[in-house]
Formats: structure tokens, sequence, C-alpha cells
């Protein structure tokens, strides 16, 4: 995917089972192995709250940053669809890279000492210039984010880093966490977080949440409404077929993904993710596209799914709510240079300041 980068300054509601799935709940039902099941389910469950961020330090205490750095983090707004907020920006640890990619709306929306914040946090703050064009179903701010999620800059993946963290802007995580976490699973590709809104078989959970966003919530797929019920029926059918059915090894949430680029699969994972960013041209959502990819590329049973709790336990994961709206159906203002070259992505850097650290 084709961007031009410009560095900016110094750089649930409880669920049950009648109400529909809601993506920014404040609380779910969790199985004792950690698995989401239905609120009124009849088995023992553990009542686990999504974390609120309340109890983050407001200043990061820094030690000498000695350690080889084997992690990137990346997170990103576009469209100016979350505020880059204040509060709740995690501390960059030792042994990370972290980098917040905005665009030109975003940057101009936001606050200055908000993006000191990020910078004095340990952040990289980049103002980025896509050289994509938006689509009829899928406007250029919302594209931009998939891209930078499915195909970020080459050069986070050149082999400085042995791993790749994203996640989604209304997130937060204690960063501080990461290196244990990841070495548990240095033989596995990819990490995801399971799908945790229903106790369900992944191709039900697919179904479940398809049909959720047809019937209850269609503002995430208004603009690709025909095309979601024409991929579902695909799928059934690919789902059906005697000799090969599509069985999903699981389904997941993707507002957070920890991809291994130091594994012999890589290549395999990033071919994958191209083939989710194409399809994401014509479809809102990439949870529906990304488990047929996976098995489509033999890479399904390579993939960690992770449990909620497994997050909460080991990166304090919560949400922040700072979403100014509830999907990227327009994106005013936002610019594009969609005459550049076919290369894989191209950085013109104009000023390149490291974060500040006290």
């Amino acid at each position: 995917m084709l961007w031009c980068f410009i560095f900016s300054e110094l750089l649930l509601a409880e669920v049950t089972a009648t109400s529909h799935i809601l993506r920014r709940a404040q609380q779910v039902v969790v199985e004792p192995n950690g698995e989401a099941a239905h609120a009124n389910s009849s088995a023992p469950v553990t009542l686990h709250r999504v974390q609120g961020c309340d109890d983050r330090p407001a200043k990061c205490h820094y030690r000498k940053d000695s350690e080889e750095k084997r992690i990137a983090v990346y997170t990103y707004v576009t469209g100016a669809y979350e505020e880059v907020r204040d509060f709740n920006v995690p501390c960059v640890p030792p042994g990370v890279d972290a980098f917040f990619l905005i665009d030109e709306v975003t940057r101009k929306q936001a606050k200055p000492e908000h993006l000191a914040l990020w910078r004095r946090h340990g952040w990289w703050v980049m103002t980025m210039l896509p050289l994509i064009q938006g689509t009829a179903e899928v406007p250029l701010a919302r594209l931009a984010a998939k891209s930078l999620k499915f195909t970020p800059p080459s050069w986070m993946l050149n082999g400085t880093w042995d791993w790749l963290v994203e996640f989604d802007g209304d997130i937060s995580i204690d960063m501080a966490g990461l290196r244990p976490m990841l070495d548990e699973h240095q033989d596995k590709p990819l990490l995801l977080l399971k799908w945790y809104w229903r106790n369900c078989a992944p191709w039900d959970c697919f179904l479940q949440e398809c049909e959720d966003m047809l019937t209850k919530r269609k503002e995430y797929v208004s603009t690709s409404y025909e095309n979601v019920i024409k991929w579902r029926d695909e799928l059934t059918k690919y789902h059906n077929d005697p000799l090969h059915p599509f069985e999903p090894a699981d389904y997941y949430e993707l507002g957070i993904m920890f991809r291994n680029v130091a594994h012999d699969k890589s290549a395999q994972i990033t071919s994958a993710f191209k083939q989710v960013l194409e399809h994401c041209r014509s479809i809102q959502r990439d949870q529906f596209l990304l488990p047929f990819y996976l098995w489509n590329s033999s890479l399904d049973r390579e993939v960690e799914a992770l449990s909620i709790s497994k997050l909460y336990e080991q990166l304090k994961y919560c949400v922040v709510q700072t979403r100014r709206g509830r999907n990227l159906l327009a994106d005013p203002a936002t610019r594009s240079k969609a005459d550049a070259s076919k290369a894989d992505d191209v950085l013109e850097v104009l000023e390149a300041l490291a974060p500040i650290q006290a």
C-alpha cells in the first residue's frame, strides 16, 4: 500500500441472549477457562468488566533504554475518528519503539499539547498522506485506517523488529507486559484476540455478528450492505462444500494484533493481509474477511487466539471512550495523493524529531 509520511512535531452493557452485540461493551461474561459465555448460561461464570483505564499513570517513569529493540508498536487515527487524547496514553518501556500515526485532518484538529504528551510518553508522532483513493463503499479515511492495519509501511517489516503490535486508537495497554507475553508465543506467526461477545463455534460467531450488523447495527455496514450479504452467502457455500468445507479455526476481534515478523511464515501472513486489505475496498468490516483468507492460505491453524482475560491480566487491556462516531462514513478534508508510483510504499520524510523523554 502506498503512503507518504510526514513526521510531525518532535517526534456490554451486559451481554444477554436477547440484546444485540455491542462492540464497545462495559462488561462481558467470562467462563473460568477465559472464554466468553451467555449471561443467562447455567454454567458457572465470572463477570469481567472492561477496564476503564482509570488507574493508568499520568506520567511515565523511564529507565535507561539499553535493551535491544525487538518490538514495534503502532496505533493510528484517521479522519479525526478518535479524539487525540491527553489521558491514558501508554508509556513506552525499554526495548519498544512506538509510533502514533495520524492524517492531516486529525493533525489539524488535535491540540498541540495532546500530541506533545504522546511524545513525552515515548511515542513518535507521524502525520501521513495516503497515496490511495477511497471507494463508493469505503471512504478514504476508513480505507486509510485499514491500510495501516493490514499493510503498514515496509520499514516496519524490514527486520529491525521481531514483533509488530497494532491496536485501534481507542485502546490502551500496558506495554511493559508485551515482552513476557510475546516470549511465550515465539513459535506463532500471529496472535489475535478471540471474539468474546458470544459463546459460539467460530462459524456461528461469524454468522451471528454478520446477522447482527445486517439487522440491528446497519450503520456499521450501510455503504457496503449488499456486498456483505453476498460475502455471507459466498462463505456459506464454502462452508457447505462437502469436499473442502470452510471451517474457520477461530473468529476474532481485530482491535489488536500481534505479528511475529521474525517467523518463517511472516511473508505468508503479509500476503494474506494484503488480500484482506484488497477486499476491504468493498466491505467495511475486516472481521468478516480475515478468517477466510487465513484459512485459504492454510494459516488458520498457525494463529494463536488469545482470550480477553489474558489481555486483561498481562497487558491491562482497556478501552478509552474517545470515538466521535460509530463509523467512518465520510471524510471531508481528508486528502490523498493518488498519483504516486507503484512501489510498496513511499516515505517522504520532511521532519524527523525524536520522542521527548524527561
